[in-house]
């Protein structure tokens, strides 16, 4: 018997192969009788907005009454569910708050950066970046201490820098990359990255865990900065590059350039745990660099996406490919998973660009606009995993991917096609005005849409880009520009009133229900010469109902702090059962590590319980 808040209950009675397990109440809103184990009384738990469906959690503006976009609007989400900004604003009444690095415009376009707070009712920070002339962002990224990271193009010779950087010396519409302290109240670094033509951009970047910071984008001056012994120290005047910067800002790590006699260059870059840099974009050049057993090693036409990987000293390619059809082809967004997989998007209007069997859509949509195209490589960039079109009558593009843990891939972009493939589950089925951002989630096969909606309003400027990072379990978090005085925002929000010309947004959306561990119950009874161990672990949806057929993984720590994995299956009831023969005496630890179920997402931070012990005792 145990006592627990019902009153006393009697405890033994895991059942297996026709034998009881002894059992123990760990918590008490779970309790048992005989042989039978009786449903759980209820638990209200707050249920988070839109936990239960796929909908719009959050949706704000951000903007003054001008122009807040030019290229890109960029963003990240911290630690603590803090929402970062990034973008090119024409607005002399952009949104600042005091003590931030720069509150005063300074003309011809300026960066800026902005910081929500968790809820996204108001800002943390935002302040200006840039000089007298215009300053475009492309690229962000965030520090795990909330430093903020951004990159672009600068036309500004007043362009702030800081004392001891890589580079103080303007020469001509040079990239940048500036670092923001975590109030944002300060520059940790700023440093130039360019040469002497008047055309360098960096348009993406990657941080590694040591604060070193790489970068690629594209040149036009052949004496771009590069390290003695880099892959590739001759640039051309149209080359894609790679730059790794240390973590304080003054120098170099490697620099190499990227490219062949055509015009090449790089728009999205992704690090590998090995400190390996990933990079896409888009090729006109026939003699592109490409290694032997590469996917694709003979360039297509028009102009091809490219995959490229370099090693963690850049003197050295990994593997590179090409990526494309008979036209043009261009990769905009990169990112990997935990086996190294590649995933990319971008577009095509390529009719025999790659694509996979089985694969969602094998078949252009539009010859004369273009498709968007899915792809997943194998990490050896030798061969498709899978690859899928994905658009309409018009024209489509890619711009952000977030992966699952479960292997389902959301992709974020830029429709102008009003035939756009949606959902049944959809925040929005219908396109409004002349285009929309989409956000469309893929099964782990690349065969199904789990989930596409349109995101946008009814202005006749179509909404632009479509920015993506993962904003929790199920959950997307999406930056663009808007030009619609009806764009979806919710109440509460920071900003939920259209300012005029193009405003940045920022919306959250549920894409996919969740599930969590309900209860975790272990156990043990004696087996021949030792004992057999077991743990019960119900799954349920965020509505407390059984999620069957959920894949369950289980870390068994034993007695002497060693440890095995084990994985089990739920039943009609939600119910996975999993157990191990041992024949030591003591303490076993059970801990769910994963629960997989396409389409449902595990969101652990629901768990009614994680990790649960039994104690075999000693015999006397």
């Amino acid at each position: 018997m145990a006592e627990t808040a019902i009153g006393p209950v009697a405890l033994p009675v895991i059942i297996d192969d026709g034998q009881a397990l002894v059992a123990r109440v760990s918590r008490a809103d779970a309790f048992f009788t005989g042989s039978t184990v009786l449903r759980r009384p209820s638990v209200v738990v707050p249920a988070r907005l839109g936990s239960t469906g796929q909908g719009l959690l959050y949706g704000t503006l951000l903007g003054g009454s001008g122009d807040d976009y030019y290229n890109f609007i960029r963003m990240a989400r911290g630690q603590d569910g803090s929402t970062y900004v990034a973008g090119t604003t024409f607005s002399t009444d952009f949104p600042t708050t005091p003590g931030a690095f720069d509150t005063s415009y300074n003309g011809g376009g300026d960066v800026y950066v902005s910081k929500l707070d968790p809820t996204g009712s108001s800002l943390v920070y935002s302040t200006f970046l840039g000089g007298s002339a215009l300053d475009d962002l492309w690229a962000l990224a965030l520090g795990p201490d909330g430093s903020l990271y951004v990159g672009g193009r600068t036309s500004s010779e007043d362009f702030p820098t800081t004392p001891g950087a890589f580079d103080t010396t303007y020469a001509g519409g040079d990239g940048f990359i500036s670092k923001l302290d975590p109030s944002g109240s300060s520059l940790v670094y700023s440093t130039f990255l360019g040469g002497s033509v008047s055309n360098d951009t960096v348009a993406a970047l990657a941080l590694a865990p040591d604060g070193t910071v790489s970068a690629t984008g594209n040149t036009s001056s052949t004496d771009f900065p590069t390290t003695p012994g880099a892959f590739d120290t001759s640039c051309m005047d149209d080359d894609a590059f790679v730059s790794a910067l240390n973590a304080w800002g003054s120098a170099l790590l490697y620099s190499t350039c990227l490219g062949g006699t055509g015009g090449d260059t790089g728009q999205a870059i992704a690090l590998g745990p090995d400190g390996t840099a990933y990079v896409t974009g888009v090729t006109s050049s026939s003699d592109f660099p490409t290694t032997p057993g590469a996917f694709d090693q003979s360039f297509n036409g028009g102009s091809d996406a490219f995959l490229a990987r370099l090693n963690a000293s850049g003197r050295a390619l990994v593997f590179s490919t090409f990526l494309g059809g008979r036209t043009d082809d261009y990769g905009t967004a990169i990112t990997l998973d935990g086996a190294r997989n590649i995933f990319l998007t971008g577009n095509t209007n390529s009719s025999d660009f790659p694509t996979t069997p089985g694969a969602y859509d094998p078949t252009i949509n539009s010859t004369i606009f273009s498709d968007t195209f899915v792809t997943k490589l194998d990490s050896a960039g030798s061969s498709l995993v899978y690859s899928t079109f994905l658009g309409g009558n018009d024209v489509d593009g890619g711009f952000g991917l977030v992966p699952d843990r479960d292997g389902s891939l959301t992709v974020t972009g830029e429709t102008h096609s009003s035939n756009f493939p949606t959902t049944a589950n959809a925040f929005d089925r219908t396109m409004g005005g002349v285009g929309d951002v989409f956000v469309s989630r893929f099964d782990p096969t690349g065969a199904d849409l789990l989930y596409s909606s349109f995101l946008g309003g009814t202005s006749h400027v179509f909404e632009r880009k479509g920015m993506s990072v993962t904003a929790g379990p199920g959950l997307v978090d999406v930056a663009g520009a808007t030009a619609s005085a009806d764009f979806p925002t919710t109440p509460g929000a920071f900003d939920p009133t259209y300012n005029g010309a193009f405003d940045a947004f920022v919306v959250i959306l549920r894409v996919a229900p969740t599930m969590h561990v309900a209860w975790l119950t272990p156990g043990y009874k004696p087996a021949g010469t030792g004992y057999l161990v077991g743990a019960r672990i119900r799954i349920v949806s965020a509505t407390s109902t059984a999620v069957p057929g959920a894949a369950v993984t289980v870390e068994v720590e034993y007695p002497d702090g060693s440890n095995v994995e084990l994985t089990a299956t739920t039943g009609q009831t939600g119910i996975a059962v999993v157990r191990r023969q041992v024949t030591d005496t003591g303490t076993y630890t059970f801990t769910v590590l994963e629960v997989v179920r396409t389409p449902v997402v595990y969101d652990a931070s629901q768990n009614n319980e994680t990790s649960d012990s039994v104690t075999i005792p000693r015999s006397t």
